[in-house]
């Protein structure tokens, strides 16, 4: 068979076409916990980290070719076959259908939420940028108003050095300034409003330039929320591709223990898997409890 996208495969001569969707149809919904109750003992930490090995789409590729033939099987199985399959039946059949439909899912959601949140960190991140250039200009156009302001009276010059603070704090520095200038124009020290009367330095003025640093506020709020962590994860879809794993291992090793009791009975073979399963060949099959450092999805 040939893979044609996630979930689906090309049909062989004598082969039905099926995809997961289509098998899901059939069968019907499941849960993740039906899928986690056939595989009790088996810690999520060691499941992420087999899912974590194989991408999504090479388990999909082999579910829906293998649960397909399985699927067609059962529908023309004899009863005397049917004992040669004890613990393997349509609702089994049912919940790894649906897992590896949910797999499928997972993998796409995570796709869509990386995309979306690279296009908000974008737009985000342009818009963060125009504001940071405004307020810096803004912060320069009020720390040159007010030095001249103070004329060279020390102690204002003073309290202007320490209102502007920090180059790295723009809305910060932007309301320390507004403060001390809103200060001097309710009650303007020695000489001040001889100077205040010729600047444009208002209520209004001042007004305006706060909300400069509102929005510089604002804009890093939005980036921030744009880098929090997304609803699907790479472990949420690693847990499901490692269940899937298990689900495939286990109705290929009961159709290959059939088989050798009656040759009607077909086996189930991986073919994009094929790697991943030489791989793990040697891999110990005793349910693992903990899970380490996993390689980079292959």
């Amino acid at each position: 068979m040939k893979k044609t996208e996630a979930g689906a495969a090309t049909a062989a001569p004598g082969d039905t076409l099926h995809t997961l969707e289509a098998l899901e149809a059939a069968l019907g919904k499941a849960s993740l916990s039906d899928a986690e109750a056939l595989f009790e003992g088996y810690a999520k930490a060691a499941l992420v980290k087999e899912g974590s090995a194989v991408a999504t789409p090479r388990i999909s590729t082999d579910a829906a070719r293998i649960y397909g033939q399985a699927y067609d099987f059962l529908a023309r199985a004899t009863d005397e076959q049917l004992d040669l399959l004890p613990a393997f039946n349509k609702d089994w059949l049912r919940v790894a259908v649906w897992t590896a439909g949910e797999g499928d899912r997972r993998y796409g959601q995570k796709a869509e939420q990386a995309s979306e949140r690279a296009t908000r960190q974008g737009a985000a991140g342009a818009a963060a940028e125009a504001l940071q250039r405004a307020g810096e200009a803004k912060r320069d156009q009020l720390h040159v108003a007010l030095v001249s302001l103070a004329g060279g009276v020390p102690e204002l010059l003073t309290a202007v050095a320490s209102a502007y603070g920090t180059a790295a704090d723009v809305p910060g520095s932007i309301s320390a300034q507004v403060t001390l200038a809103r200060g001097w124009l309710t009650k303007p020290p020695g000489k001040m409003a001889a100077r205040l009367k010729t600047s444009r330095i208002t209520a209004a003025w001042l007004a305006k330039a706060d909300e400069v640093a509102t929005g510089l506020r604002g804009a890093s709020t939005a980036a921030a929320a744009t880098r929090s962590a997304t609803p699907v994860s790479s472990a949420d879809v690693d847990h499901v591709d490692g269940l899937n794993l298990l689900l495939l291992r286990s109705v290929i090793a009961q159709f290959e223990a059939a088989h050798q009791s009656d040759p009607a009975i077909p086996r189930l073979v991986f073919n994009s898997l094929n790697s991943h399963v030489h791989r793990a060949h040697h891999a110990p099959r005793t349910p693992p409890t903990s899970g380490g450092d996993a390689p980079p999805k292959a």
